[in-house]
Parts: C-alpha cells; sequence; structure tokens
C-alpha cells in the first residue's frame, strides 16, 4: 500500500517539474484537501451507518425483550427461575455481545421504576449473563470500554464483589485506578478499607474525593464505618488529610473528636487546620472551645474564619462570649461580618443588645440590619 502510495507521488512530483514554485505548491494543497475530503465523507458514511445500525439493534431488543422485562421486574409477584426463564429464554440461547449491551440498558431503565422487583431481578441475572460481559469489557486494555464497564457495573450492582476490580487496581492510567479502588470500596467483603492508606492513590483531587465519599456511604448503610482517623495518622497530603476530616464530621464521628482538636496543634497546614474546625462545628463538640480561642489570635485570617463559623455552630454562652470578646479588636470588615452572623445565629436577642452597646459604626449597623433582612426573608 506505502509503495503505491509513494509511486503516485513519485508520479505527480514528475509530472510538475520545471512548474514555479506556486504552481507545485498549489497542486500539493489541492491533493491534501482532497485527501481530507474524502476521509471526511468516508467517516460521516460509516459513522452514520453505524448509527442506523445500533438503532436497528436497539429496536430490535426492544420489540424482543422489552415487555417482557417489564412483566418480569415491574410486578410484584415473586417469579421463579424457570418461570423467568420460560419467558425470556426457554431456548437457552447464546446471545451476541451486542444484545447483551442492549439487554443491559432495558434492564437499567427498568431499575430506575420504584415498582422495581429485586427478587426477579436476581433470577434475570442468572438467565442473561450480563455480568460476565461487563466484566470482561472491565478487564479489556480499551480504556473507554474499561470505564464504561465500570459505570454500568455500578448500577448492575446485584452480584458485584471487590474481586471483580482486583484486576485493574494496578493500572498504570491513573483516573482509572483511582476508580476502581473506589468501587472496591464500595463492594469488596474483605479488607476493603486497604485502599484509604497511603493518600489512597498519587495526585488526590476532587473527583477521587466525589467517587470515595459516595463509597463510604454506601458502606456506612450496611454498617457504621471504622474511625476515619486511622487514615488521617498515615497521610501526609493535605488535600486527602482534609478529605477524611469532613468524611469525619458527615459519618458524625464524635470519637474522632479529641484527635482533631490535637492534630489541629501538630498541623501547619491552613486547610487541614480549617477543615478541623469546620468539622468540630459539625460535630457540636464544645470541649475544643478553649482549645481554639487560644490559638485563635496566632491563626491567619482564613483559620480565624473557620473558628469563627465553628462557634456559631456550637451555639453555647462560652462560644457567645468568645465571639463577643474577638469583635472590638477585628479590623477587617470581612471577618466582622462573619462574626456579628454568627453572634446573631447564637442568640439574636443578646446581639441586637450588645451591637447597640458598642458604639456600632454605619458598617456594622448596615451588617446586622442585612442579617436580620436574610433571616426574615429566607423565613
Amino acid at each position: 500500500m506505502m509503495d503505491t502510495i509513494k509511486f503516485y507521488l513519485y508520479y505527480l512530483d514528475s509530472l510538475f517539474i520545471g512548474y514555479p514554485f506556486v504552481i507545485r505548491m498549489t497542486v500539493s494543497l489541492i491533493m491534501l484537501l482532497i485527501s481530507l475530503y474524502l476521509i471526511a465523507m468516508i467517516r460521516i458514511v460509516v459513522t452514520v451507518r453505524k448509527r442506523k445500525r445500533d438503532n436497528a439493534r436497539r429496536e430490535n431488543i426492544s420489540e424482543r425483550f422489552g415487555e417482557k422485562l417489564r412483566t418480569v421486574l415491574l410486578t410484584e409477584q415473586e417469579m421463579s427461575f424457570f418461570e423467568i426463564k420460560d419467558l425470556l429464554n426457554p431456548n437457552d440461547t447464546v446471545f451476541k455481545n451486542w444484545e447483551k449491551k442492549y439487554i443491559t440498558d432495558l434492564v437499567i431503565q427498568l431499575k430506575e421504576k420504584p415498582s422495581f422487583n429485586d427478587h426477579n431481578y436476581t433470577h434475570l441475572l442468572e438467565i442473561f449473563p450480563l455480568l460476565e460481559f461487563w466484566e470482561k469489557k472491565l478487564q479489556k486494555d480499551n480504556l473507554g470500554e474499561s470505564k464504561n464497564a465500570i459505570r454500568i457495573l455500578d448500577q448492575i450492582r446485584e452480584g458485584i464483589t471487590g474481586s471483580l476490580f482486583t484486576k485493574k487496581i494496578n493500572s498504570n492510567e491513573a483516573s482509572l485506578r483511582k476508580h476502581v479502588k473506589s468501587e472496591y470500596l464500595k463492594y469488596a467483603s474483605n479488607d476493603a478499607f486497604k485502599f484509604l492508606e497511603n493518600n489512597f492513590d498519587k495526585d488526590f483531587n476532587g473527583l477521587d474525593g466525589v467517587r470515595l465519599h459516595d463509597s463510604l456511604k454506601e458502606r456506612d448503610a450496611e454498617r457504621p464505618l471504622p474511625l476515619l482517623t486511622k487514615w488521617l495518622k498515615n497521610s501526609g497530603n493535605e488535600f486527602y488529610q482534609s478529605f477524611i476530616i469532613k468524611e469525619i464530621g458527615y459519618f458524625e464521628q464524635i470519637a474522632a473528636a479529641p484527635y482533631l482538636v490535637e492534630f489541629f496543634k501538630e498541623t501547619d497546614s491552613v486547610e487541614v487546620k480549617s477543615e478541623i474546625a469546620n468539622t468540630l462545628g459539625v460535630l457540636k463538640y464544645e470541649d475544643a472551645i478553649s482549645l481554639l480561642a487560644q490559638e485563635y489570635p496566632y491563626q491567619n485570617t482564613v483559620v480565624q474564619e473557620a473558628i469563627i463559623d465553628m462557634m456559631g455552630e456550637l451555639r453555647t454562652k462560652k462560644a457567645f462570649d468568645f465571639l463577643k470578646e474577638i469583635y472590638p479588636q477585628t479590623q477587617n470588615n470581612e471577618t466582622v461580618i462573619k462574626i456579628i452572623k454568627n453572634l446573631y445565629k447564637i442568640d439574636k436577642r443578646k446581639t441586637n443588645t450588645f451591637i447597640q452597646k458598642s458604639a456600632p459604626t454605619s458598617f456594622e449597623k448596615k451588617t446586622l440590619a442585612y442579617i436580620k433582612h436574610n433571616e426574615v426573608t429566607s423565613v
């Protein structure tokens, strides 16, 4: 093939030997544009034919199995394995890959219905080898197919185990590897939390946090999570540390609060300190007030504002008194707004009295009026 192309290139070149450079360049560009046009047209034709083929296949599966699947999966009746088999695949037909793909699509659509029958669904997965099909897709070297297979398997759910993902855990592709680790945590029955060690993975990012949070929620729904401080201790990544601290608050792990207070004193990270203050507020850990009040003058503005918000969440007299104490010393207008807002959150009446007696500036009066107005309109 390459020899043929070279032959015609040399042939064209020989035809225009002796012509001015501009003419030769123009001919070359015209030939290039014609080639690109032909390639584009071929791609369009192939794409259109593929789309028509896919639509025809989708309609074929819908006509053959749509109503039958609705009968099985949207009924209140618990059918036996053989009843479902006689309805869906009485002749033990071996399905083609494209048939399995579109059957999966139909099943996933029906899973979203409130009347979905889990009992019959279990038998259906024994009749249609959908799990095996998507597991093979996951193990392929094609990155796109592997990622799509993870998404589909997560939607199938029934029969998924952690071992299904183990072959891709050491993938060189970071996004796939981290996604697989999150799914492993969700479905594994043994040592499910092992990948929380060592910062979970390299370059832990926001998307990793979203996926990991989703997996932790599912584990927690089955049984309470172990204390997440275990993985906080062994981490050197402040972004990952902040994630773990936030999760401690989300899952209301009050037993971790004393450790967070100590960790606040040890860490130098502004982000981590801020997240600790926020989480202690979420946990309503009143014992943290004294320490964070002592630390307040030595922290930068970001951490100070997190401490102020924490006091507002705790809503105790001690927290109120602390905010009153730092109020006259504060020069930053944004911080003043936060203090007034959190004072008002703790005790509206006392805040009104306190602000009025403190010889407020016009800015502080407007701030309090604005906070009151927002409270009224939000109600």
